[in-house]
């Protein structure tokens, strides 16, 4: 029996039990799975299988504990500000936290870890930045909590993939562990990377991330834009993306919200409305409060 990012898998488990995979409810196709499989850089025979029977892959899904913010500034307050008491209320007696920096790219990564340690200064917790270890999985192994912070998702999907992070992070999440993004952060949970608003400045090999919420998200989430602008609106952009894949929803996060997952449960919080997208049925506004209903 061997450890994978604190779950455990083995290359000898009974068929019965290996076909209990940590992708049982990710909401990925089998495609998806297949390339997920390929560009994170594990063999066939190395995925990571959940120890037991099927119903386990749901009990482990039960156990999720994240935060995953719009963004991370309001214009009125500093750098995460507006959200330092869901991140404490989500990291609970968590001490020591690994930040996985890699959206930054004009930002040198030490720089977006000292602006984290500056603004979160008062939860008294220790963060370093996943590039200062030497083994990426026990690192996150060993932390109390996982912050991923904002910037552009092509670049962190890119190196998450290069430094074959995407399978542990994914497991150590379903496994319960306090998880904390922001913009980027909150886009990798999804299925894909395919509605996140940023330029593709680099290609990750592949835009299937981590998939650990069944739909897709769309950070900054607003529909306004300037005088005079004769370009697609945010809406549209998106009523492009369900018409295309009819089976897979979208939820717009408007800045200054967060979606905080407890186990099976989604619920929105912040001073906005998000906004559901659905093949062939009109946006659908969700109040905050509301529990999130796929």
């Amino acid at each position: 029996m061997r450890v994978l990012g604190g779950v455990e898998h083995s290359r000898s488990l009974p068929t019965a039990r290996r076909k209990t995979s940590v992708y049982a409810s990710s909401g990925f196709s089998m495609h998806s799975r297949r390339r997920f499989q390929r560009s994170s850089a594990v063999e066939p025979r190395d995925w990571l299988y959940v120890w037991g029977w099927a119903a386990n892959a749901t009990y482990i899904c039960s156990m999720k504990n994240l935060l995953l913010l719009s963004n991370s500034r309001m214009p009125t307050t500093a750098y995460l500000e507006h959200a330092v008491d869901a991140i404490r209320e989500t990291i609970g007696d968590a001490k020591k936290i690994v930040l996985i920096p890699y959206a930054s790219v004009t930002i040198a990564w030490d720089s977006t870890a000292k602006n984290v340690r500056n603004a979160l200064e008062s939860l008294g917790i220790e963060i370093t930045a996943m590039h200062h270890f030497k083994d990426p999985a026990k690192a996150l192994a060993e932390a109390d909590a996982i912050m991923v912070n904002g910037g552009n998702t092509f670049n962190l999907l890119h190196h998450l993939r290069r430094k074959e992070i995407i399978v542990p992070l994914r497991s150590q999440i379903l496994a319960g562990k306090p998880y904390v993004g922001w913009s980027a952060g909150s886009a990798i949970c999804a299925p894909t990377i395919r509605t996140t608003n940023d330029m593709p400045i680099i290609d990750p090999s592949g835009l299937d991330a981590l998939g650990v919420i069944d739909f897709q998200l769309n950070a900054h989430y607003t529909n306004s834009v300037p005088e005079g602008w004769m370009g697609e609106t945010r809406d549209q952009r998106l009523a492009e993306f369900v018409a295309l894949n009819p089976t897979v929803p979208v939820f717009g996060l408007p800045e200054g919200d967060w979606l905080r997952v407890r186990g099976d449960e989604l619920k929105l919080h912040g001073p906005f409305p998000g906004r559901w997208f659905r093949s062939g049925q009109e946006p659908v506004e969700l109040a905050s409060g509301s529990v999130v209903v796929v």
